[in-house]
């Protein structure tokens, strides 16, 4: 993450295709609205792709991303046409333009609930499933060479393990290793028809405490088994960040909110997954933004800062299973959140001054700074 936080959308009446940015080397409140002084944008061209209308105005979706340049990846919209090609934003030129990427046509809409992961500092991203019409597969797209741009879909590991088949929960990049891991958590197991929910949905919930982890280098997959304060709800289509400590012995990773269909609402509790310990850990914040226990947010999007802050970008506020204000502005529930997670209160503003260290709550579990 550089020293812009990118977005595309919003909710204002209708789709906006505009791309917009915040510049994240200065302070702003984030404690109400977002004041217009704090956006730039960008128009988003029409027609560079098959689908690339359909994309900017539908939900879900991803951006892959490097170093220099956004991809956007699938969608949520009427299109279902399969593309070699997919739009690209270059930030440091500030240019639309259509890629193709060599490997085959796995650019198309109908995917909500997907998962994906960039490590931009070695050009490569990720993304698996999407719920409707359950596609399988682990794509895994290069952007290290952009004369060049690749990606493959496999459903097995090099060593023959089937990828996972969570959708809605997160893929989570951990800076671990030569080129790092991936870790797989929450969601719903689309693999096989489950039993857990009679009508409506036809996927069991997976439990919080059931990882799988893939090595980028070996292209392998492991099942792990976390421990400590499990989440007792699972939940899908919650937010996270990752923080490294100070003496590089550990990480935490900060997840926020999410939708559990068990419980029919949104939760607003914070868990920290300590990693490579794998112990999850229950955190209190300062405050939450809930009316009541019933009040809480998903589909938001998180991104770390620094190691020190996480910002909540949007998302869908609720109490029970009903929308608070059918996504309308209420200053109530800001569109911008910011933890810091050295001490884990809620901030009114976003200072990018602010510096990591581990949580006394957390380094009484694993040790460390």
């Amino acid at each position: 993450m550089s020293g812009n936080y990118t977005y595309v959308g919003g909710k204002s009446g209708g789709p906006v295709s505009k791309l917009f940015w915040f510049n994240l080397n200065e302070t702003f409140p984030v404690d109400n609205f977002i004041a217009n002084s704090t956006l730039s944008y960008v128009d988003a061209p029409s027609g560079l792709t098959e689908s690339f209308n359909d994309q900017i105005e539908s939900a879900g979706g991803a951006f892959f991303y490097d170093n220099s340049s956004l991809y956007l990846f699938s969608g949520t919209g009427k299109s279902t046409s399969q593309d070699s090609h997919m739009a690209k934003y270059d930030s440091e030129i500030g240019d639309w333009s259509a890629s193709s990427v060599n490997g085959g046509a796995f650019n198309f809409n109908d995917r909500q609930n997907l998962l994906y992961a960039s490590v931009p500092q070695f050009g490569k991203s990720f993304a698996l499933g999407g719920d409707i019409d359950i596609v399988k597969g682990f794509v895994k797209f290069d952007s290290s060479n952009t004369d060049d741009l690749t990606w493959t879909n496999v459903t097995k590991d090099v060593g023959g393990r089937d990828v996972p088949s969570n959708i809605g929960g997160a893929l989570i990049h951990v800076p671990m290793g030569k080129l790092g891991v991936l870790l797989v958590i929450g969601g719903a197991d689309s693999s096989h028809k489950g039993t857990q929910y009679a009508t409506g949905w036809d996927w069991d919930d997976v439990p919080m405490d059931e990882i799988s982890v893939y090595d980028i280098e070996t292209d392998k997959w492991y099942p792990i088994r976390a421990s400590g304060d499990i989440p007792p709800i699972s939940r899908s289509n919650f937010c996270y960040s990752v923080s490294r400590s100070p003496d590089s012995s550990s990480f935490q990773i900060t997840i926020y909110g999410g939708w559990s269909l068990a419980e029919g609402s949104d939760t607003e509790d914070v868990y920290v997954l300590t990693v490579p310990s794998f112990r999850y850990i229950k955190m209190t914040t300062n405050d939450v933004e809930a009316v009541d226990e019933l009040t809480g947010r998903d589909a938001s999007t998180c991104a770390t800062w620094n190691d020190g802050q996480m910002i909540v970008l949007g998302g869908r506020v609720r109490k029970g299973n009903k929308l608070v204000g059918d996504g309308a502005c209420d200053p109530s529930f800001p569109p911008i959140r910011v933890l810091d997670v050295s001490e884990y209160k809620w901030q009114s503003e976003f200072d990018p001054s602010r510096n990591y260290s581990v949580h006394t709550n957390i380094s009484a579990v694993i040790g460390g700074e």
